[in-house]
């Protein structure tokens, strides 16, 4: 994932002529692979770091609960006939200051350490939250600040920053969303025998459920079956939950083409 995003931002530099700073973009995918691994190894063998794991499960709540339950977000359900074709990604419209400044907090310098509280009150009500942040350019996010007349507004290369931060996370939360917030399905998916712990990735196993469904039921070191509970018994999870998840995936990068930026290879 890190080295395609780098890829990526290095070409849109090539092109604008301006040099991109690609280490926080890998710094905030690092963070974010490094919580997932850690939570796993929490739930798999009593190891690792049980916070990673409270914070990954709060941000799936939080992504679910955004949405007010499944069936708003296009989920199956027995309410809708448990059909999955209206699934989409619902970026919300919720004011959300913390996850704003949780976003330009991450540069670390003495102008966003001055100016951090103004600048997200500024990008207020048009860019509620870190959803939204992660879908617009960073020449947009300074229009945003321009015009609501902020003081000392940051560089554009700062606000890519912000960007690739808010990226990270929603990325998670968009995971969250295709999994209905199965925490030990993404655990599995993030693992190094599977890599698809993102919707590109995710996506090329569309034509082959079973063997998604395969590996991510497949016994972990130590023995027990895929889902990290010591059990032996069927499977946790179905061809046709990797199917859906599949499904999913696609959908999310139609919603988001952003999210192709993140994947393996």
């Amino acid at each position: 994932a890190r080295e395609n995003l780098a890829q990526v931002r290095a070409a849109e530099g090539a092109a604008d002529g301006d040099e991109v700073d690609e280490e926080s973009a890998r710094r905030a995918i690092e963070r974010l692979e490094d919580d997932i691994v850690r939570s796993a190894a929490s739930a798999n063998d009593g190891e690792g770091v049980p916070a990673a794991a409270d914070e990954r499960e709060r941000r799936a709540r939080a992504a679910l609960a955004r949405f007010g339950g499944a069936s708003s977000a296009g989920v199956a359900t027995e309410e809708n006939g448990g059909s999955d074709a209206e699934w989409h990604v619902v970026t919300p419209n919720d004011d959300d200051i913390d996850e704003l400044l949780e976003c330009i907090r991450a540069v670390d310098t003495p102008s966003v350490r001055d100016n951090a509280r103004a600048w997200a009150e500024a990008l207020l009500p048009s860019v509620p939250n870190w959803r939204r942040l992660a879908d617009l350019s960073p020449a947009e996010v300074l229009s945003i600040l321009t015009g609501a007349g902020a003081a000392d507004p940051p560089d554009e290369g700062t606000a890519a920053r912000w960007i690739d931060e808010a990226q990270a996370r929603t990325l998670e939360e968009v995971m969250s969303e295709i999994l209905d917030g199965d925490g030990p399905a993404l655990d599995r998916l993030c693992g190094e025998d599977v890599r698809s712990g993102n919707p590109r990735d995710l996506a090329r196993w569309g034509t082959c459920p079973s063997l998604l469904a395969g590996a991510v039921n497949a016994p972990v070191p130590g023995g027990g079956s895929g889902d990290g509970d010591g059990e032996e018994d069927a499977p946790r999870w179905t061809e046709e939950d990797a199917g859906r998840w599949t499904s999913r995936a696609r959908t999310a990068l139609a919603d988001l083409p952003w999210l192709a930026e993140f994947g393996h290879g």
